[in-house]
């Protein structure tokens, strides 16, 4: 039926909630509401009714508008619920105020789920950690049970690669809506792009492989990889040198030589290496910082360095070494008790993760393990080092 021509329609933001509507509300959301709308001009007083239906009557003989349940106000509305102070202030900037919040919220949840993954809650240590390829030779160490599980806390631990979260987050486009969302994933993008192998010919129906039980699930998965591939072969280089210097060491000790002999320096090592014509100390040592310095060079696409500690103390056992070495004879192809100046790059990270500050400063690491802090033997002086900044 029309309207009759002296009825006057309000405008959709004065029209009020209707006691239907009031009804279909739950009663939490009722009692905020009663608190905000009902006792503007009378005082809420022992003997007021708290049941649902008079604080219904409470709020239809105030009114509530509906407009402030519109797609476009409720942000203002959900935050008003929660804040009532908010009331005091306009709905626009309540609402910028709200969407700020929940961006930020979204920005914390996103870096905790990149760092529940480099830093897990339980480690399982395995020795298919420590392997790398040098030069087209496979290494894959074995390590005792202790000596592995003492690794791997520091493989994993906050203060051996240092990482930005907020950058890998933005890095691996980590979206925490999606990761909130517990519906089935297919990855299709990766699919065409060939991440799940050769597509058979008139074949366009995405392969199991590349559907997950969710985005969570899916992502979790693609940056485990990546640090299966990238930060356990770099560990792996770094280990190697540091057990190498440690054998070193070990033998100026225990010898208390001067110079490390050319018989001693051309002597194989037990553990293959590199081939059995270059698996000598010196000759490893040269090599594997090379390769660990590619590596590390490779990770600033990343924000990931070694905590540049580890790489000064590194460098120190480095030279402390080459104070019992020779100095090179052009003449001696074979020379392998020679000086030489491969050192480990030295990485700045110029907007570290201030998550990753505070905590660092204040968590105890339980680990003892500290595999950079052999003996020196030696005062060193500090040489000049490759610093690059990320």
């Amino acid at each position: 039926m029309a309207a009759s021509s002296n009825q006057v329609l309000q405008p959709a933001e004065q029209l009020l909630l209707t006691k239907e509507e009031l009804e279909a509300m739950d009663y939490n959301t009722l009692v905020k509401m009663d608190n905000m709308y009902s006792f503007t001009t009378s005082k809420k007083t022992a003997s007021t009714r708290k049941t649902k239906d008079a604080i219904i009557n409470r709020l239809l003989k105030n009114g509530v508008i509906k407009g402030k349940f519109a797609p476009e106000q409720a942000a203002y509305l959900h935050y008003e619920l929660k804040h009532p102070i908010a009331k005091a202030l306009p709905p626009d900037l309540v609402g910028k105020i709200y969407t700020m919040k929940e961006t930020m919220e979204d920005r914390d949840y996103e870096q905790r789920f990149i760092e529940s993954i480099f830093e897990p809650m339980i480690l399982h240590p395995n020795n298919s950690a420590f392997r790398v390829t040098v030069n087209g030779f496979n290494v894959r160490l074995r390590l005792g049970e202790a000596l592995l599980a003492k690794h791997f806390r520091t493989l994993y631990s906050p203060t051996f690669f240092i990482r930005d979260y907020s950058y890998l987050a933005k890095k691996f486009e980590i979206d925490a809506k999606q990761l909130k969302d517990r519906a089935q994933y297919r990855d299709e993008e990766g699919w065409r792009r060939g991440d799940y192998g050769p597509q058979p010919e008139f074949t366009h129906t995405i392969p199991n492989s590349a559907i997950y039980d969710s985005y969570a699930e899916f992502k979790r998965r693609q940056i485990s990889k990546f640090f299966i591939i990238h930060l356990y072969p770099t560990y792996t280089l770094y280990y190697v040198i540091s057990t190498v210097l440690t054998y070193l060491e070990n033998y100026i000790k225990t010898k208390k030589v001067n110079i490390i002999s050319q018989d001693y320096a051309y002597m194989y090592l037990d553990i293959q290496y590199l081939p059995d014509p270059f698996n000598k100390p010196i000759n490893i040592l040269k090599v594997y910082i090379n390769e660990l310095n590619n590596r590390l060079t490779n990770l600033q696409e990343y924000k990931i360095i070694i905590n540049n500690e580890v790489v000064k103390e590194l460098n120190e056992r480095l030279d402390a070494i080459n104070k019992f070495l020779v100095n090179p004879d052009p003449s001696n192809p074979m020379q392998a008790n020679a000086k030489f100046e491969e050192r480990v790059i030295s990485i700045i990270m110029k907007h570290a993760n201030k998550r990753f500050e505070k905590r660092s400063s204040n968590k105890t690491i339980k680990h003892t393990n500290k595999p950079h802090s052999a003996r020196r033997y030696s005062p060193t002086k500090k040489s000049s080092r490759r610093i690059k900044s990320i």
